[in-house]
């Protein structure tokens, strides 16, 4: 049967006044009918299930006559016809004459084409297709004796989803192409979650059971009491004659003479609430109401929370501009463009851009000052003797001219790089943007002097024929290479800077122009946007090349004092760890000896030794070296951190602020003499967009009439019931 929920026949407005109501107070009645009102609307879903009442149970157990004990009509019965579709029946008290209109509740569209496909993920339902729910209006009755027939065509008109609904209004008779459903009720029961909490047992058919001993007995009173086949609300038990020609006053006389004789008055009178279709019925309206209330917060705030989100839809979907086009294109890049401004010059917390980048920026100088080339002070080979101590040199001298050729870490060309390799298909919102770690992968130091590579990469640059002056060629050596690491990390930093920024320009353009992104206007601005990025990164990269090959091509500076400063402080810095690193050194030669001469174990204290022990440095002239390089270093890793930066500024930032507004009108072509039509075919929408506006637009109307209808709920409410006994 739960197949078959495509398209239900229902009973609305039963208006004639009925025992199984009169106990109701008037505030619950209304609630009743909300309830009732919001399933007819459509508001019904697998999110939002309403309040209901379902008769469950296997074919020919008496489901049809209990459903007319309720009701009080007759359903179609003939070869179990009733369970051949879900039969919703909704009563309600009117001062007026009875009156019965008959709805056909379509929720599942019958697409031909998937007749012989099964089931799949897409489409769990084989050939049914879920659609907006549709209420196809069969008949409105004032006569009880034709419910029965008009139910029986209603059926058929259902289960017929190939033709339409009218051919079987009553008086044609058609074949049906379906077959009866059956249902397992325990089976249903066990394997739904929280079903048989919410079950009610129903015992029909009294009249056939014979109970001829106690043991038989024990049985009924075990099921009454809730110990055998236990449910949530316990078991009930009615006698419905089975004569469709039977009316209803006279089959609930039977059923109460039925039940006024042994063993129901008898061995059994102890569970006498729980006999007859009456007190079944007063019950589950009690349950129902109860259930109805409990609901009600959870539903009124569902539903309040659909009108929210449709809300929120209908807001990115306006209705196209009719007139004034250009106008409004106009006022949506002025916002655009201001917001982009306000990023770029910055002073606001709601425009964090530059603060982000500063950030970035910041990094990538502190990289530079942590990659600056060390100088390795240690010389094992300077305490030996001469002949070991001429071979150490000479290994030493011939590793390190292999390793003195700068290398670089083989990133590739700048000019290879394209925008959208920037944020690897992806341009995350400005405000999630990773400012933190990008130089964590690259080596701190960069690289680490040994005193015999300096050594040598003097000898190398050497000039002069007489010995001991001074080589500013060594030092203009080593500054080259102690500054030819940059260009991996000013990659990465240029990158990232502009993937930054092209987070923001998309960020800020879903912001303005967001409610037409179904548009060829939305799709256009895009790319626009990123072939400018695009065409600005490759003349900011060919500058930001020139830059770093200025710096390795030819060191140079003329912040002399700076420089000397620099010098000074990175001499004492070397001389001092260089005279700890020989002290260390000489005390583990000394106690070598002696204890090779002694055979006891000795230690000098390093601190008693003097530096005449020591002797003269011969590395002395390689510290200076090093300390020209290193004060060159600081002050040439500043400059290049700052001028990068200002060509982010002025190639990249400013151009964008400049120059953006222009390449979007130019490229958008609504500066032309045509500008009024070419902005209208720009935000022109298709048809997905129209179709989804109506869609919300339908929720939307319905959703505003259920939580007008549920403002009565939020009231005080009256008490449930007006007389608690059955």
């Amino acid at each position: 049967m739960a197949a078959e929920i495509h398209s239900s026949p229902s009973t609305v407005g039963i208006e004639e006044k009925n025992a199984s109501i009169d106990f109701l107070s008037q505030n619950m009645r209304e609630m009743v009918k909300k309830i009732q009102d919001l399933r007819h609307l459509g508001i019904e879903n697998h999110t939002l299930p309403l309040p209901k009442i379902v008769v469950v149970g296997d074919q020919s157990v008496g489901k049809s006559s209990l459903i007319e004990g309720m009701s009080e009509i007759k359903v179609p019965r003939s070869a179990g016809c009733c369970t051949r579709c879900p039969l919703e029946i909704n009563l309600s008290e009117s001062d007026g004459p009875w009156t019965c209109r008959l709805l056909l509740m379509k929720k599942y569209m019958y697409d031909a084409a998937g007749r012989t496909r099964g089931a799949t993920n897409a489409r769990p339902l084989g050939p049914w297709i879920e659609q907006d729910p549709e209420e196809l209006h069969f008949a409105t009755l004032t006569d009880k004796t034709l419910l029965q027939e008009h139910l029986k065509w209603a059926q058929l008109a259902t289960l017929n989803p190939g033709r339409s609904h009218t051919d079987f209004i009553p008086g044609e008779d058609q074949e049906t192409d379906s077959t009866y459903s059956q249902v397992n009720a325990a089976r249903i029961i066990r394997d739904i979650p929280g079903a048989r909490d919410r079950t009610v047992g129903v015992l029909t058919k009294p009249d056939r059971v014979e109970l001829k001993n106690g043991n038989e007995y024990n049985q009924w009173r075990e099921i009454l009491r809730g110990e055998k086949f236990a449910t949530g609300h316990g078991y009930f038990v009615v006698q419905n004659n089975p004569d469709p020609r039977i009316d209803h006053a006279t089959a609930r006389a039977d059923e109460g003479y039925f039940f006024s004789n042994p063993p129901w008055t008898t061995e059994l009178a102890e569970y006498n609430d729980r006999f007859g279709t009456r007190r079944l019925q007063t019950a589950l309206s009690k349950l129902l109401l109860r259930l109805i209330q409990d609901s009600l917060p959870g539903i009124i705030n569902q539903i309040n929370t659909q009108a929210q989100y449709v809300d929120q839809a209908l807001a990115k979907l306006p209705n196209p501009p009719s007139a004034n086009v250009a106008y409004i294109l106009c006022q949506k890049l002025n916002s655009f463009m201001n917001n982009v401004q306000m990023h770029v010059d910055g002073g606001s917390a709601q425009y964090p851009f530059l603060k982000q980048w500063g950030i970035i920026a910041s990094e990538f100088q502190q990289y530079l000052t942590a990659s600056r080339p060390g100088l390795k002070l240690n010389t094992p080979s300077e305490f030996v003797s001469p002949e070991r101590k001429g071979d150490a040199s000479a290994s030493s001298s011939k590793v390190q001219k292999r390793k003195s050729t700068p290398q670089t870490n083989g990133a590739g060309d700048l000019k290879k790089m394209k925008i959208g390799d920037l944020a690897n298909g992806s341009t995350p919102d400005v405000s999630e943007f990773k400012v933190h770690g990008h130089f964590d992968h690259f080596p701190k130091p960069a690289k680490s002097f040994t005193l015999p590579e300096v050594r040598n990469i003097n000898a190398d640059t050497y000039a002069s024929g007489v010995p001991g002056l001074g080589n500013p060629h060594a030092v203009e050596a080593l500054n080259r290479i102690s500054v030819s690491h940059w260009e991996d990390p000013m990659k990465t930093f240029l990158l990232v800077t502009y993937r930054l920024m092209a987070g923001v320009l998309l960020h800020e353009m879903r912001y303005v122009f967001g409610q037409y992104e179904q548009t060829a206007l939305f799709e256009e601005l895009k790319v626009i946007i990123m072939e400018f990025l695009e065409s600005i990164r490759i003349e900011h990269f060919h500058q930001a090349e020139s830059v770093f090959n200025i710096e390795c091509l030819k060191p140079f500076t003329m912040a002399n004092d700076l420089f000397r400063r620099g010098q000074e402080e990175a001499y004492g810095y070397f001389f001092h760890k260089r005279y700890e690193a020989r002290v260390t050194q000489y005390v583990k030669l000394i106690d070598a000896q002696q204890q090779q001469t002694t055979g006891k174990p000795s230690r000098t204290d390093p601190s008693k030794v003097t530096e005449k022990e020591l002797g003269p440095d011969e590395f002395a002239k390689e510290l200076e070296i090093m300390s020209a390089s290193r004060a060159y270093y600081d002050i040439a890793s500043s400059r290049f951190v700052d001028t990068t930066c200002q060509g982010i500024h002025i190639k990249l930032f400013m151009r964008c602020r400049d120059e953006l507004r222009g390449e979007i009108e130019q490229k958008l072509g609504i500066l032309n003499e045509n500008a009024s039509e070419r902005c209208t075919e720009l935000m022109a929408e298709d048809r997905e967009r129209q179709l989804r506006r109506m869609h919300l637009l339908k929720e939307k109307e319905k959703l505003d009439k259920a939580q007008e209808w549920l403002k009565v709920a939020e009231k005080t409410p009256e008490p449930l019931f007006y007389d608690s006994n059955p």
